[in-house]
């Protein structure tokens, strides 16, 4: 049911810039904030039919903020692959907390070749909201994604569209949200 080239064991580093601009309006920042980006990198390790991935994430926020996350995914391997991520999440300026994220991923094409990827995934979000608001545990969101993958030189570039439905408010007063992103993946 699945290619080996999907689980790919081995080290994972991506660099995504993100079009943020639809959500500044968290904190009516007015500043230019072009320049986000976000940096993870990963170790995916086959177990039979599934993957467990322990992985570090940077991420730079609108306003000048910074988040740190060691997370774990394991996830069933193959072009139809269902997935729960534990995320230990530790803002620069607010609590720490948990994410606890079940998501699908649908890999379409094939893997020698530009391929696109499908995502959903909801957040049960326990104890942290990196904007210095509330403490949040409750469920609170979930995203739609679409990216295609574009072999390059023996990295992918990828970019890609996010939408955001926003189920607790101290995520985002408004409900839904879209964004652009960009990425450069390198697998050693």
């Amino acid at each position: 049911m699945y290619d080996e080239d999907y689980v790919h064991p081995g080290i994972v580093a991506e660099v995504e810039g993100v079009e943020v601009s639809a959500v500044t309006h968290l904190k009516d920042w007015d500043e230019d904030v072009d320049d986000n980006w976000d940096i993870r990198t990963s170790y995916k390790i086959p177990v039979g039919g599934l993957y467990v991935r322990p992985g570090y994430g940077y991420f730079m926020l609108p306003g000048d903020l910074e988040v740190q996350e060691a997370s774990i995914t394991v996830g069933l391997a193959g072009e139809v692959a269902p997935r729960y991520t534990f995320a230990h999440v530790i803002p620069d300026e607010a609590d720490e907390g948990q994410l606890h994220i079940i998501g699908l991923d649908l890999l379409l094409g094939d893997p020698n070749n530009i391929r696109a990827l499908v995502s959903a995934e909801i957040c049960y979000n326990d104890g942290v909201n990196p904007l210095g608001g509330p403490v949040i545990s409750d469920w609170s969101h979930t995203n739609l994604g679409a990216q295609v993958i574009v072999p390059v030189a023996g990295f992918e570039v990828v970019p890609g569209v996010v939408w955001q439905h926003t189920l607790e408010e101290a995520v985002d007063a408004d409900e839904n949200e879209v964004w652009a992103t960009l990425s450069l993946v390198k697998r050693f």
